[in-house]
C-alpha cells in the first residue's frame, strides 16, 4: 500500500492497519528532521484513503491520487505559511475549519494537512484544538512539524503521533537512484552529507 514510500516501514506497516482495519485516527502528528519523507508519507496515506482503484490502493494513476500529488484535490486541503509570511495565521486555520463542515466532494473523507505545523500562532493553535476536541466523524487532520515541541501539549495529546527516524545511506541512495539523474559519484557525495535526510541529499544534488 505505501510502495513509493523507502523506509520508514514500521509507521507504513502501521497506518496500513488502521486503513485496513478501518480504524483510522481523527488527527495524526508526522515528526521527524526536514526532508524525510512526512509530507510524501502523508499524501500517500491521503490517496489510500481516497483511491477509487478497487484492487490496488494508492493506484497512483486514478483521478483522486492524481489530484491528491497536484495537490488540487476538492476534499484534501494543504496549508502552510503563505508566501512571504513566517507563520501560519489563525485566518487560514479559520478558512479551513468553515471549509471543513462541509461533507466531502467525492469521498468518505476530508483530509487536512499542516505543513510545518510549527509555524501556527499561538491562536492558530488553540483555534485548532477546538477542531481537535470535537472533531467530524469525515475529518482527518495531519499535522507535519520538525519541531514538535513547538505543538500546544493539548494538541499532541490529541494526536496520533508518529516518529520518522533519519534514514540509511543505501535507502537515500535508493531514493535518489529511482528519482533523479545524478551519476553514483555525486549521489554518494550528497548522501554523506545529508545526515540521513532524502530533501537535503536532493537539495545538496541541485546546489
Amino acid at each position: 500500500m505505501f510502495e513509493k514510500i523507502v523506509g520508514h516501514e514500521t509507521i507504513t506497516h502501521h497506518l496500513e492497519k488502521e486503513i485496513v482495519g478501518d480504524e483510522m485516527s481523527h488527527a495524526y502528528l508526522f515528526s521527524g528532521m526536514d526532508g524525510i519523507g512526512k509530507k510524501k508519507t502523508a499524501k500517500e496515506f491521503a490517496k489510500a484513503l481516497l483511491c477509487s482503484d478497487n484492487e490496488e490502493k494508492p493506484c497512483g494513476h486514478c483521478p483522486a491520487c492524481i489530484q491528491i500529488d497536484h495537490e488540487n484535490h476538492p476534499d484534501v486541503k494543504v496549508i502552510g505559511a503563505k508566501t512571504g509570511e513566517t507563520s501560519i495565521k489563525i485566518s487560514q486555520v479559520r478558512e479551513m475549519i468553515s471549509d471543513l463542515s462541509v461533507k466531502p466532494y467525492s469521498g468518505n473523507w476530508r483530509i487536512v494537512i499542516i505543513d510545518e505545523a510549527e509555524r501556527m500562532t499561538p491562536e492558530a493553535q488553540n483555534s485548532l484544538l477546538k477542531s481537535l476536541e470535537e472533531p467530524l466523524s469525515y475529518n482527518i487532520f495531519i499535522l507535519i512539524t520538525s519541531h514538535p515541541q513547538s505543538i500546544l501539549p493539548t494538541i499532541r495529546s490529541r494526536c496520533q503521533s508518529y516518529h520518522f527516524q533519519p534514514l540509511n545511506s543505501r535507502k537515500i541512495k535508493e531514493i535518489l537512484h529511482r528519482d533523479t539523474e545524478f551519476d553514483s559519484q555525486l549521489i554518494d557525495n550528497a548522501v554523506l552529507s545529508s545526515g540521513g535526510s532524502p530533501g537535503m541529499a536532493y537539495y545538496l544534488l541541485e546546489n
